[in-house]
Formats: C-alpha cells, structure tokens, sequence
C-alpha cells in the first residue's frame, strides 16, 4: 500500500552486543513522529536495516510487556517470519487507521495512531453474551438492591421497580405471542413496530398505557447499549413514544367544601384521606411530598407572609413554594405538626371512597385512542378522582381566581407553561364564566 512507506521499523543501537528493541516509527505532518515500541528484541547483526525486517535466519526472541509478541515468543520456534509476520500486521494497523482518518475526515495524530496500535495489542476484553431477559432480571434486581441509581444518585423506589417487572411481564407476554425467544439482536424498528401492535390490537390498551410500555423498553435497550450487549442503528434514539392528553378531571370550590364540611364522625380512615387530599388541593403539591408539609418547612417572607418551600423527592423538580393557607395549617395543628402516611393505591381507593360518599357523582365523558379506534365512556366522577386530582384542582382553582400561571406553577414545581397548561382541568360552561367575569373586571 502507498501509505505503508512511511512505516519505517528500526533499532536505535545498531552497534549494540545484546538483543535491541524494534520501533515502529512514522512521520505525520508538521514534524511530527510517532515511535511505537513493538514488544520484541533483536540481536542487531540479525536485523536488517534497508529491509526493516529480521534478516533469513533463526531468532531467538524476547518480549517487552506485549501481548502479541508473547505469543510470538511462546511459538515452538521463534523464526524471522514470526516476528516479520508480526512488524507486518502493525504496519497494516496504521495503513488502516490512516484511511479511516481520511474517510472520516479528521487529523491524525500520535495520540489516534498509538491508541489504535494499543487496541490492536490489547484488545478489549470480550465479555460472555447475555441474554435479553437474564439482563432485564438482573437490571431490576440491581435496581431493587441500589447496585443500579437512578439519576441523580437516587435509589430507586419500590413503585419505580415494580414499573419494571410489569414491563418484563409484558415483554413475556409477547414472547409468547411471537413463538420464538427474545434475544438482543432481535430488537429491530420492525419488531419495535410489532410490540407495539401487539400492546394496541392484542392487547387493546390505551394510548398512555401504550407509552408506559414502550417508555420502559427503550430505557432497557439504551441501558443494554451503553454497556455493549446491544448493537442498534440509529432508530432506538428517534423511536417515538406514543402517548395523547386525557381528559382528567378536578374539583371546583363547591365540591371541595362538600369534602371539607362532610361529617365523618367515627370513621378515622376517610378523615385522614380527607386532609391527606385537601392539603394536596392547597398546596399543590405532589403526594409524594405531602409528607414535607411541617413545620420547619414554613418560612416567611420579607411582607410578613407565611409559606411553605419544601425540597421534591422526584428527581431534577424544582423546589415548590406556596402561600400557606389558614386551611393547611388548621390540619397540621390537627395532627401536632405531622401529617399522617399512607400509600398512594390504597390513597386512591379511598379517595373514591370519599368522593362518591359526599355525593361527587355527576357524569364524565372520557375519550380513548384503543386499537386504533377512538372510543367514548361516561363514568361517574368520583371513579376518576385521585392524588393527581388535587394538584390539578389547586392549578385550575388559582387559575379561575385570576392568578398568573406564573406564580401557580411556583407552586406546583413546573418549569415550562407548556406542561402546566396541561393541568389546567377547564369545562366549556367554567371556561366562558371566567371569560365573562375577566371581561366585567375589565
């Protein structure tokens, strides 16, 4: 090859009496040179310096920390065409990473030509395959241990792992649909496209419910090719996640003084979802930071105005503040400061519960993507109460009474308008009484 000219391979010492290493030597522009110790010795009268080789006769050879040459070296017979051979395979080394240089368009320096010597050399260590499933079962279990952090150092919590295995279950599922065991490379766009049928016409789910899966199998395969047990084109990055708005529901002010006045004397368990909720609704808080609402949590303002500010355990949310209101903090003296816990699905149940109790059962009208099909339902609204339902009652609320979206999302930890825009939960018949009153403000 002509670029192979330039590889010279020499002894410095040629006067030497004992064994001398060989370089692999090459100029690159402005001057500059590499030299690359090859790992073998040689006996200057047995090298040949026009030739750059080792001259037509027995070798005896010695090695210099160098994988390639010690195999070299262990050979039955150490012969000028081992360590030719050899001189010869580095030379190729460099012709190639040379024309990939060019095919790439970048400059060659000593730093790319030496690291790609080194490759050669000592070759990264292949590990042993793992399977598709056996991966997804040890990355929950790490998950599950804290051997796997999420972002920000966070160990996963409890819901975040069973999200996880109900991905895995899932992708079981579908194994079986399919008739043939899921490894790896069978992750193409075609069999993303094929999952994803499965979920819509197989399965019949929502649209969310679609994204949800998709959402946690890309996570995997993103995980599995960041530790190269994954080889995929550039589809997996531009994979879309499906996903369409729903229509939520929130509680206006009458419904949530229903709530607030409903006489639960002797029944401890909705009394406690009941301010559980309606701090949710004051706040607009997460429910998972519902807990932070104490009294080291209340600050003051230079106006003298109280409010809460509290550190979110979801990771990279902003740190919500909010005015605390007379109705917030009449429920923490309620409990002396600590407001009671309970899980968010059984929180869920019982707010139902409460709701239909209190007599929140108008019709809604839900509308649903489903096999590629929209589809229609009526539900009564208390099926479709539940924790997210205080955060967005809070937003529309705020809304309603006139405050700036700005300072609502202060409050409810959102950093985009976009996003909050979406919390905002108005009906036609809500929406027109608010323009009519904004207008008579005006």
């Amino acid at each position: 090859m002509a670029i192979s000219k330039n590889v010279r391979f020499y002894i410095r010492n040629k006067k030497a009496t004992t064994q001398q290493p060989i370089y692999l030597s090459y100029f690159l522009a402005k001057k500059s040179r590499l030299f690359y110790a090859t790992g073998i010795k040689v006996h200057p009268k047995h090298w040949d310096n026009k030739l750059d080789k080792v001259k037509n006769i027995a070798v005896p050879i010695l090695t210099v920390d160098n994988k390639h040459a010690h195999e070299i070296a262990q050979c039955q017979q150490a012969t000028k065409d081992n360590v030719n051979l050899y001189l010869s395979y580095l030379r190729d080394v460099v012709d190639k990473a040379l024309s990939d240089a060019m095919v790439k368009h970048i400059s060659p320096t000593k730093e790319y030509l030496e690291h790609c010597l080194n490759v050669y050399i000592n070759p990264p260590k292949v590990e042993e395959a793992i399977g598709f499933f056996p991966f997804v079962e040890k990355f929950i279990n790490d998950l599950e241990t804290g051997k796997r952090l999420l972002d920000g150092n966070k160990i996963a919590d409890p819901k975040t792992v069973q999200r996880y295995k109900t991905a895995k279950n899932s992708l079981f599922e579908f194994q079986g649909q399919i008739e043939r065991v899921l490894v790896f490379d069978d992750w193409t766009e075609e069999l993303w496209n094929e999952y994803t049928s499965y979920l819509t016409f197989i399965k019949k789910f929502k649209i969310n419910n679609i994204g949800f899966y998709q959402k946690q199998l890309k996570i995997l395969l993103k995980t599995a090719r960041k530790a190269r047990l994954y080889t995929v084109g550039e589809w997996l990055d531009d994979a879309k996640i499906l996903a369409e708005s729903p229509i939520d529901v929130y509680l206006n002010k009458k419904e949530l003084e229903l709530i607030e006045n409903y006489d639960l004397a002797g029944n401890d368990r909705l009394d406690r979802v009941r301010d559980l909720f309606l701090i949710g609704c004051n706040t607009g808080f997460r429910i998972s930071d519902w807990k932070q609402v104490k009294q080291e949590n209340i600050k003051t303002t230079l106006a003298g105005n109280d409010y809460l500010e509290i550190m979110p355990e979801k990771a990279h949310a902003t740190s919500p503040s909010t005015p605390l209101l007379p109705i917030v903090t009449r429920i923490l003296e309620k409990y002396s400061g600590v407001l009671p816990v309970i899980s968010e699905q059984k929180f869920n149940d019982y707010i139902k519960e409460l709701c239909k109790l209190v007599g929140i059962v108008e019709l809604v009208t839900t509308r649903h993507n489903i096999a590629g099909r929209i589809k229609i339902e009526t539900f009564p609204k208390h099926t479709q109460i539940s924790s997210h339902t205080a955060r967005r009652s809070f937003a529309t609320n705020m809304y309603l009474d006139g405050m700036r979206s700005q300072l609502i999302m202060k409050a409810t930890g959102h950093t985009t308008e976009k996003n909050f825009i979406k919390y905002l939960k108005l009906n036609n018949s809500e929406a027109v009484d608010a323009m009519v009153e904004h207008k008579l403000k005006g």
